[in-house]
């Protein structure tokens, strides 16, 4: 069995800001495979359940709030007897430039304040993947001003195609492994230029 986290914050105001990409990352799993979220109260969490390559699988968004995530990442793993090492959390990094993402199989949590509180309850043999958020616009703002922020309408596309290869590197852990899937040859995105005839 295995768990796929994507963190984030509840709430309507929430949904589309760059500390929601995980969140995004998780609805966009949980809609290819047609599979619907359970609120449950119980693991302070909505869950969907799905089976991949004959594994169970839970799709899983903390209603926890952003900093304490772990709280419900630890009931879940914990009921259902799932160790670290096949809880996956997905999740936004503001140091990484969008269109960018990183998997990591173990470590430290760095500065994001929802994979501390996982790491905190669960120990850091955990896998993540971190996708980029960072737009250099924002250097001079406010770090939480900008984790709050939305896409803008030209970083959407990027974005969402980042998303999409998270979600090739979750099918490349599934049936290669985590090793595999942090040198897998992803499908780049190609900003074509439209030049008119003169």
């Amino acid at each position: 069995m295995k768990i796929i986290v994507g963190l984030g914050n509840i709430g309507e105001k929430y949904e589309k800001t760059r500390h929601n990409v995980g969140f995004m990352a998780v609805d966009t799993l949980a809609k290819k495979l047609k599979v619907d979220w359970i609120l449950k109260p119980k693991f302070q969490a909505s869950l969907a359940e799905t089976t991949i390559n004959s594994e169970k699988v839970f799709f899983v968004k903390p209603t926890t709030y952003m900093n304490h995530s772990g709280n419900a990442i630890a009931s879940i793993s914990q009921f259902y007897k799932v160790s670290p090492e096949d809880v996956i959390t997905i999740y936004d990094d503001i140091d990484l430039p969008i269109g960018a993402f990183r998997i990591r199989k173990s470590g430290s949590a760095g500065t994001h304040n929802g994979m501390k509180s996982i790491v905190a309850a669960i120990g850091e043999n955990c896998p993540r993947i971190r996708i980029g958020i960072k737009n250099d616009e924002h250097a001079e703002k406010n770090l939480s001003d900008v984790v709050l922020s939305s896409f803008g309408t030209q970083e959407r596309p990027l974005i969402e195609h980042t998303i999409s290869n998270a979600i090739t590197a979750i099918d490349v852990i599934f049936e290669q492994g985590i090793e595999k899937a942090m040198s897998y040859p992803y499908l780049a995105f190609v900003i074509e230029d439209e030049f008119k005839a003169k």
